[in-house]
């Protein structure tokens, strides 16, 4: 009996610290991926001319600055469900996008990446399954739940800035989401 009660607690063990491990793995792959998420929709946003960062492709469609000012937006309000605070460091940022240079634009885009990245990097991983009160009527978030979304968003809107590259007959970067 005590053979038998023994071997299902090592076996316990076992599956806990294998799980333990496997979160981890994870935890760690978001922090790749946002590097290569940030890496990739900089080149996208270095290969538009500047001439062309203004110009609607249809009514109703946001112009390249717009797209790339919407990304940033979406970090400084989506970190308030990790963070709980309204405002964060890159909160200015989207504000200024209007008068903004290609390369002051690019700047800002890479201090919006980085900031979400090191708020990936600084909250523990415990409370990554956190729930938050999310906007979305029925819909479960957890902390982690917010940080893809948050990729999800540039994905989305990086896909809008590729085809906007295309329509100006410029070949967009090669990708590199995985």
């Amino acid at each position: 009996m005590k053979l038998t009660i023994t071997f299902f607690t090592f076996l316990l063990m076992i599956l806990s610290n294998s799980q333990a491990q496997e979160s981890s793995a994870f935890h760690q792959s978001f922090a790749e991926k946002w590097e290569r998420t940030k890496a990739y929709t900089i080149a996208v946003a270095e290969a538009m001319p500047m001439e062309n960062y203004d110009e609607h492709p249809a009514e109703d469609i946001m112009s390249f600055r717009e797209e790339l000012q919407h990304m940033v937006n979406n970090f400084t309000k989506l970190q308030y469900f990790v963070t709980g605070e309204k405002t964060c460091a890159i909160a200015t940022l989207p504000e200024r996008f209007e008068e903004m240079s290609k390369e002051e634009i690019i700047a800002a885009l890479d201090e919006g990446f980085n900031y979400v990245g090191d708020l990936w990097a600084n909250t523990p991983e415990k409370e990554m399954g956190v729930k938050v009160d999310f906007f979305a009527k029925d819909v479960n978030m957890t902390k982690e739940g917010i940080f893809h979304l948050m990729r999800n968003h540039v994905t989305h809107h990086r896909g809008r800035l590729t085809l906007m590259l295309r329509l100006k007959g410029v070949k967009p970067p090669r990708y590199v989401g995985w």
